[in-house]
């Protein structure tokens, strides 16, 4: 019988932390009164509430932000949250198709664009200091800020340092660390807020003394579809215990602050996908990254799922990864 089983590539906690500048530009820019054309024709009325993707549920913040979605988990216009593990991989919202100079810059960008929104921030309003996790070089996204309208009194803390954006310009910023945004100015302040999956394209937008500072162990990079031929040792369907860590977790040492605890479900394989099912009612779709590994639909490689056998016995490797290094938990499949 196999045992539920917990173990890492190196023996200290895996950290998310990659040694990069708190914020920096990267080098293309763009064209401010076409970007706030767009922005015209969209209008403000448009624009929802924030919402936030908690533990794969939506739900509300107190935060002062508007939202208007341009990518989203299945193109879906109301999502103003950025997805998370689930069934839908991002698509373009009918709000791009009506900017027509965002929807170029996101098309021509020779990365992926998991979600793009318009993000506003209304005169007087601030967001507190926060982090965003899991995030960064080390979990395969970065965040990226194209600000369209601003003002002197416009200003992102990140780490400490006080930042104001050009319109036009694109920039990056480790929202890792902690950080906080002001608009103590008279108009709204818009960005186009982009998550990108890194690639060697990306990375070569940066300026070079940045990326030779990386250490590469230390990069997720993005990993493209694979052909799944055959169902997976021939089974197409099986039982398990997932642990919670591997839905919810943030860290990729999250699975020992997780105990024995687990979430029951049930994986299914057909010649057309893979879909894992939970006893409490949430689905996710796995997408096929080689060798019987899978990533989970809406979400980078950050957690992947592998399918795999120890001696005679079926067993699923459940992996939270940080760079080229990982922790996983084993957990056996029963018919």
């Amino acid at each position: 019988m196999i045992k539920n089983a917990i173990r890492s590539t190196r023996r200290e906690a895996l950290e998310f932390l990659v040694e990069a500048p708190e914020a920096v530009q990267l080098s293309r820019s763009y064209d401010a009164p076409l970007l706030q054309r767009d922005l015209a024709s969209v209008g403000g009325d448009s624009f929802l509430p924030q919402r936030a993707t908690r533990s794969g549920r939506l739900a509300e913040t107190d935060i002062h932000w508007r939202v208007l979605p341009l990518r989203s988990p299945g193109g879906d216009p109301t999502r103003t949250d950025v997805g998370f593990l689930g069934t839908e991989e991002h698509k373009d919202t009918v709000w791009l198709g009506r900017m027509p100079y965002v929807a170029g810059i996101i098309r021509a960008m020779p990365w992926t664009v998991r979600s793009a929104r318009l993000m506003s921030l209304q005169p007087g309003a601030f967001v507190k200091k926060h982090r965003d996790t899991p995030y960064g070089f080390s979990v395969g996204w970065v965040r990226l800020h194209i600000p369209i309208v601003t003002n002197e009194g416009a200003y992102i803390i990140v780490d400490g340092v006080r930042h104001h954006w050009k319109p036009g310009s694109l920039w990056y910023g480790d929202f890792s660390r902690f950080h906080s945004v002001h608009n103590f100015g008279d108009i709204w302040r818009v960005h186009l807020v982009m998550d990108c999956n890194i690639n060697d394209a990306l990375l070569s937008a940066f300026p070079s003394d940045v990326v030779a500072s990386l250490d590469r162990n230390d990069l997720l990079m993005e990993k493209a579809p694979a052909p799944l031929a055959r169902a997976p040792q021939d089974v197409t369907r099986g039982s398990v215990c997932l642990p919670r860590a591997f839905l919810e977790g943030s860290y990729a040492d999250s699975f020992d602050a997780g105990g024995g605890r687990g979430v029951q479900g049930q994986f299914e394989i057909d010649e057309a996908q893979v879909v894992l099912s939970l006893e409490d009612g949430r689905a996710f779709r796995l997408i096929h990254i080689g060798d019987q590994e899978f990533r989970l639909a809406g979400w980078t490689a950050e957690r992947t799922l592998k399918i795999d056998t120890i001696g005679e016995c079926l067993v699923l490797r459940f992996r939270l990864w940080s760079g080229t290094r990982y922790v996983e938990a084993i957990r056996p499949v029963q018919a």
